[in-house]
């Protein structure tokens, strides 16, 4: 359970069969699991709300490119007595089990930490860039109308993170879900997976970031494209995308009208 990444994704994989079963069989199981989903999600919040120091990336790529291209490894003195090591760890086997998971473990954890540096300095880079309104709509209704998304979660099953909030200029149907959207133009964003009055499709976006020639409420006249519609905005640091089945006319069930000034 704890291998698995936040979303349920994993459980969908062959290998992890036996774990999807167990968990439709056991209430308790599902609940630690759950807990350890929403654990892993707060600790990646937690990380993307890190600020990355200026210059992080080219730091890192120029010290990656110091690095000597050879295979030697430094040599280390053994200081220790191994018999008197021997009688805690067990056999000459057990300790060379426990060194090589030992080695496993330190160096699977060096590697998730870089990997993990290097994306966030990426990710930092990117959202620096705003994004073109006319993109993100066009982008996202490839998106939408590429497959089925992962299964998200009801909003009262797991509440979603604050800084991804649902929009007020959206209407909140029955039936709302939410997931993560980690391909969104290479950043993070929420998606909001919605269903309108007549059972249509929509989904709504959100991503921390900026973005050009959009308004700061959803536009009168959507981008149309491949038989669904989207309508891009900005609020503060935040940016909108609605993406829905059908023309225009498809706004009336899942946008509120603005009302009309009073005089």
């Amino acid at each position: 359970m704890e291998v698995c990444r936040p979303g349920g994704v994993d459980l969908s994989d062959l290998g992890l069969a036996f774990l999807a079963d167990r968990l439709a069989a056991d209430p308790e199981l599902q609940r630690r699991f759950r807990r350890l989903q929403r654990l892993d999600e707060s600790l990646a919040e937690a990380f993307r709300d890190v600020p990355v120091p200026e210059g992080l990336a080219d730091r890192i790529v120029a010290q990656l490119s110091a690095q000597p291209t050879g295979s030697a490894v430094p040599r280390v003195e053994a200081t220790t007595d191994r018999a008197s090591v021997a009688p805690r760890l067990g056999s000459p086997a057990q300790s060379r089990a426990v060194s090589r998971r030992w080695l496993a473990t330190g160096g699977l954890a060096f590697a998730a930490a870089a990997a993990l540096l290097l994306a966030v300095a990426l990710q930092a880079i990117r959202a620096a860039k705003p994004l073109d309104g006319a993109v993100l709509a066009e982008g996202a209704i490839e998106l939408f109308c590429g497959g089925p998304a992962e299964r998200g979660y009801a909003l009262n099953e797991l509440s979603p993170p604050e800084n991804y909030p649902f929009s007020s200029d959206v209407r909140r149907s029955f039936e709302i879900t939410w997931r993560w959207e980690r391909g969104f133009f290479g950043r993070i964003a929420v998606a909001y997976d919605l269903a309108g009055p007549a059972g249509e499709r929509g989904t709504l976006y959100v991503f921390i970031g900026n973005a050009v020639n959009v308004p700061d409420q959803p536009p009168l006249q959507p981008f149309v494209t491949r038989g669904a519609s989207a309508w891009v905005w900005q609020t503060d640091q935040l940016v909108y995308v609605l993406v829905v089945e059908g023309g225009p006319r498809a706004r009336e069930g899942f946008l509120v009208t603005p009302r009309e000034p009073l005089t």
